[in-house]
């Protein structure tokens, strides 16, 4: 009798020791499938991200296309020529006055001296809301600037929104460098007018004149002796286009 039990106690204890060996042997596999099916879930998101990677690159950038500053009414380019043209027309049709000062010898000329002294009103003078005091606290003064100074501003404006390559700084702009070309013939030639130097004044004024066809040819206006610079722009304000409630 208790050789008996001593052989059921044994083979109890084999069936236990098997028991346990195949539940580990169950764990490990699962654990093994779940692991697999783990990796395959991250090759899938890995597959899908390089996938939607590579659509990216493969997609035509907007900054960086020919097409990208051009396209489209409300894009860079139309946009700056519906704020800057008026501005840049009264400039050149100003200019070509300043020459014929500048070629006469004539810097005393009010043409000439106009064109650089603040005669443009950039805001009224207006009193401030609920302020107390006299005119000296709350009255904020009117401000101005000259013809030459907003000559400088709208054609480096115009000429930063030729930009084809969004990554290229503007003194890498061809527009942009010939403006800045223009600005220092002018300057040059303003500094030789107060030393009554006109043949140097003549001399700068003719190679800002060259620099300025240039310019202008880029930014699709027409040359300095095309009619419409013989008289003022019906307007230097900045032109509004609306679709719908939309308007820029």
């Amino acid at each position: 009798f208790r050789r008996v039990s001593a052989i059921q106690s044994t083979m109890l204890r084999q069936l236990l020791l098997l028991s346990a060996v195949a539940s580990g042997a169950a764990f490990s596999l699962s654990m093994r499938h779940r692991a697999a099916n783990a990796n395959l879930d991250r090759r899938a998101l890995l597959h899908s991200a390089v996938l939607g990677a590579g659509a990216v690159l493969a997609a035509p950038s907007v900054a960086s296309a020919s097409g990208g500053a051009t396209a489209g009414k409300y894009t860079s380019i139309p946009v700056a020529k519906r704020r800057y043209y008026g501005r840049v027309k009264q400039a050149v049709y100003e200019w070509l006055l300043l020459g014929e000062c500048v070629e006469a010898a004539d810097f005393d000329n009010p043409a000439y001296q106009d064109f650089f002294r603040d005669t443009i009103a950039l805001n009224k003078g207006k009193r401030k809301t609920n302020c107390v005091g006299d005119d000296r606290q709350c009255v904020v003064d009117a401000t101005y600037t000259s013809r030459w100074a907003d000559m400088q501003l709208s054609m480096s404006l115009l000429g930063n929104a030729f930009r084809i390559d969004a990554s290229k700084p503007p003194e890498k702009i061809v527009q942009v460098k010939l403006a800045r070309k223009f600005f220092a013939d002018m300057e040059a030639m303003r500094k030789a007018a107060k030393s009554k130097k006109s043949e140097a004044a003549q001399t700068y004024y003719a190679s800002s004149k060259a620099t300025l066809e240039e310019f202008l040819n880029l930014v699709d206006l027409p040359p300095t002796d095309n009619e419409m610079y013989a008289a003022p722009p019906a307007t230097t304000a900045a032109q509004t286009v609306c679709q719908g409630d939309y308007c820029i």
